[in-house]
């Protein structure tokens, strides 16, 4: 006969078990490399279409230092030889303005963490939310992604993006390079609706208001980085000192002719590097 404590104490393993089920699923981020690895007798792709037969890729410390074809090195107990015969070798892949880490399941807004509120949020960093312990990350690194940079969507400004590398523990030992700020330039052209019945394109009334907001707000922001020192800190505007000495990038999403070339006099206006992202119209 079940008491409470019996079904408390079930419950409790019941509990337990699939905890330890779900993080079975995340494998664990390999130690650090302890002896330098050959990988012999691969068919190697090199990333600039060259392939190379019966070649050998050698990496000390989690870097190649080696990619020959019948390669002579040395062969002693700090060295550990793989035969991959039959076996190919391709490039890990850098996997662009993704929301990797920051968003899980797309309907269950509690696991999306990819957008704050407010207009202007140059001070919003993915990597603070990104998170290694994602469901998504081991299906991308099977594939071969192995970097990715996580990118804020929405607001005008949505924030810092991050180049993370999948295989870590937290945050901090994913993180690359916090690389550049987000901003959605306006389109001289809107559309209502939503994605499964649209309603036809209509002039933007709003563009020329829309970017001289964005104007003004760099301008205060410039302002403010070239004063220096402030008594009062401005986390948003601290947050773009980077742009004004180049440290990080502007990445601007811009699609229509005329919208790329406003923002590329809008980056010579003030001084800033940009890319564009999206560039439909870019031909």
């Amino acid at each position: 006969m079940y008491t409470m404590k019996n079904i408390v104490t079930i419950v409790c393993l019941l509990l337990a078990g699939n905890m330890a089920f779900a993080q079975s699923d995340v494998p664990a981020p390999a130690p650090k490399q302890q002896q330098t690895i050959y990988l012999t007798h691969a068919t190697v792709h090199t990333g600039d279409g060259k392939v190379l037969e019966n070649a050998t890729v050698g990496f000390t410390d989690g870097v190649i230092t080696m990619v020959e074809v019948n390669p002579s090195f040395k062969t002693d107990e700090t060295v550990k030889i793989i035969d991959c015969t039959g076996k190919h070798i391709y490039p890990g892949i850098i996997a662009p303005n993704t929301k990797i880490g920051i968003d899980e399941i797309e309907a269950v807004r509690a696991t999306n963490d990819y957008a704050e509120v407010g207009t202007y949020n140059p001070d919003a960093r993915a990597i603070i939310a990104y998170n290694t312990d994602s469901r998504v990350t081991p299906t991308i690194r099977s594939n071969g992604v192995l970097f990715a940079q996580s990118v804020p969507v929405w607001s005008t400004i949505s924030g810092t993006s991050a180049v993370v590398q999948l295989d870590a523990w937290n945050w901090e030992d994913a993180l690359v390079k916090e690389d550049g700020i987000w901003m959605n330039w306006p389109g001289l052209m809107t559309r209502g609706g939503w994605w499964g019945e649209p309603e036809p394109a209509k002039a933007n009334k709003e563009y020329d208001k829309q970017v001289n907001s964005i104007k003004d707000y760099f301008r205060e922001a410039k302002s403010y980085n070239d004063a220096g020192t402030h008594t009062k800190t401005n986390l948003r505007f601290e947050a773009m000192r980077s742009l004004f000495d180049k440290s990080k990038t502007l990445y601007i999403n811009a699609d229509g002719v005329k919208e790329i070339q406003h923002a590329i006099a809008f980056a010579e206006e003030f001084g800033v590097r940009i890319v564009i992202s999206g560039g439909e119209e870019s031909w």
